[in-house]
């Protein structure tokens, strides 16, 4: 067995925890914990590199946190938990689609831009009265609200249109939200 006060471990703090319990050499020790180090640098660096979100995201990612705003809210959960990006083949009423109708980018000092993007959120339901009802749900969840998670952030939302449909056999409320991203 080799002795922690070995002139090599004394060097190499990890070398000298194992070779004091007895496993290897000081110089296999410190030649381990090397390799340890470069491995453990490589796999952190493989993680990052593999990740799916390597990118900032930026208000053309808007509709995501627009999603999680309104399935976090109380309100809209408690009359449905259907919320659906751009589009829905088939989808039991009621239920919310949402998608980024339009961004309007301006330039700034910095390299980041002030973004405001257009969400239009419509609101289906069997009845006039549950659309309505989901709508004013909506509204609660989005307008004048903030959010944040990651890079995204929606500095402020605020509702400027609201208009009522009938599409194939649903009621709905077509609401357009100004979000500041």
């Amino acid at each position: 067995m080799v002795l922690a006060t070995d002139s090599r471990a004394a060097q190499a703090p990890a070398a000298a925890k194992i070779t004091a319990l007895g496993f290897m050499s000081a110089a296999a020790a410190a030649n381990s914990a090397a390799v340890g180090e470069i491995m453990s640098g490589f796999v952190g660096w493989l993680e990052r590199l593999t990740s799916k979100n390597t990118m900032q995201q930026t208000s053309l990612s808007v509709g995501i946190l627009i999603r999680k705003m309104l399935t976090d809210s109380e309100r809209v959960r408690a009359i449905t938990d259907r919320v659906y990006p751009l589009i829905v083949d088939q989808a039991t009423l009621p239920y919310v689609v949402y998608r980024r109708a339009a961004l309007e980018t301006q330039a700034t000092k910095t390299p980041s831009s002030a973004d405001t993007a257009l969400v239009e959120v419509v609101c289906y339901a069997s009845t006039y009265a549950d659309s309505v009802a989901l709508a004013e749900a909506v509204r609660a969840a989005l307008d004048h609200q903030q959010a944040q998670e990651g890079d995204l952030r929606v500095r402020c939302c605020i509702l400027t249109d609201a208009e009522e449909l009938y599409d194939s056999d649903a009621y709905g409320n077509l609401l357009t939200f100004a979000v500041r991203a």
